[in-house]
């Protein structure tokens, strides 16, 4: 479970937003759920992937994001000469940050 320290750090400040979108952009894709989100095959191309921040929530316990996350899908084809294609994907996934120890639960909303 990743910790989104610099986050939950920033929470409460005009930082917040650039934080959170860092630290998904920079985090190791695996541990993303994006082959859920995939439409054709479930692999996961090797660009970086692109974060939007769409809406902020504060509970008790947890600060829960929902994030536009963009990526490049890995397509296998026909065997075509130009073979595997990359298709850009996007989903939405919530984040859920607890506020004492930032572990944060990643849940793919759409």
């Amino acid at each position: 479970m990743p910790a989104f320290v610099d986050s939950l750090r920033s929470y409460g400040t005009e930082d917040f937003q650039k934080a959170l979108k860092h630290e998904i952009e920079t985090m190791d894709r695996r541990e993303l759920p994006l082959e859920r989100a995939t439409v054709q095959g479930g692999i996961i191309g090797e660009q970086g992937i692109t974060a939007t921040v769409i809406s902020v929530n504060d509970n008790s316990h947890s600060i829960e994001a929902e994030v536009g996350v963009f990526f490049t899908e890995v397509i296998g084809g026909c065997s075509c000469g130009d073979d595997p294609l990359e298709q850009n994907v996007g989903c939405t996934l919530r984040f859920v940050i607890d506020k004492n120890t930032a572990n944060t639960i990643i849940e793919v909303i759409s």
